[in-house]
């Protein structure tokens, strides 16, 4: 069976929920899932890949390739079937036609306060975090909208006899307006079943979709 394989863009406050739960989604419905290679696209600063890799329950071993993270996830690591490999490569620089076909999964908690909402983020927030890691741009989509581009040529496709739903793309958002945004680009690019979900609490928190089949033509 071939290698289970996940790239996560970036990080954000709400992150590790938002993966987890689409992770687990995934690890729900494929239970023979062996290898997970994780990739975090950006710095941040509060959430590692570690949580993500996490949500696979079955596996035998992960590599988390991420951004510098601190000696809590190191120890967190010792005695488990995941190693850490650190690096910095923005998603933005990303080789995709050297990476395509080779991930099964894309979680993404990028940065998306807008501009529009920047001055609403709690003082005490924007003093702790840097604003690369929460300013998302006009829309606050920046970010997302780079992940999605690439999404279809970076995920391998799925089986055609697969009945499986399970999301080859999650990404986290926070407010009604660009979950609208992010299906209409999912679907622009060719995505299928494409959801948008919510937190606990009822807010808007991340769009999924599936990337569709590899179908081969028949013979002529």
């Amino acid at each position: 069976m071939p290698a289970a394989a996940a790239a996560v863009a970036a990080a954000g406050r709400h992150g590790r929920a938002a993966a987890a739960a689409g992770l687990s989604k995934v690890s729900s419905s494929n239970c023979a899932v062996r290898v997970a290679d994780v990739v975090s696209a950006l710095q941040t600063s509060g959430v590692s890949p570690f949580p993500m890799v996490e949500a696979f329950c079955l596996m035998e071993h992960a590599r988390a390739t991420g951004a510098p993270v601190g000696d809590l996830v190191e120890q967190r690591l010792q005695g488990k079937p995941l190693q850490l490999v650190v690096g910095t490569q923005p998603f933005a620089d990303l080789d995709v036609a050297c990476l395509a076909g080779q991930y099964d999964v894309i979680v993404s908690n990028p940065p998306y306060v807008p501009e529009h909402m920047w001055r609403r983020v709690d003082r005490s927030v924007r003093r702790w975090e840097s604003p690369a890691v929460l300013y998302g741009g006009h829309l606050g989509l920046d970010v997302a909208r780079h992940v999605i581009a690439a999404a279809p040529d970076l995920l391998r496709p799925s089986a055609a006899s697969s009945s499986s739903s399970s999301p080859s793309i999650v990404v986290e958002c926070g407010y009604e307006f660009q979950t609208v945004a992010l299906k209409r680009w999912m679907r622009s690019v060719g995505l299928d079943d494409v959801e948008h979900h919510y937190d606990y609490a009822g807010r808007p928190r991340w769009v999924s979709a599936v990337q569709p089949p590899f179908v081969v033509d028949a013979p002529g």
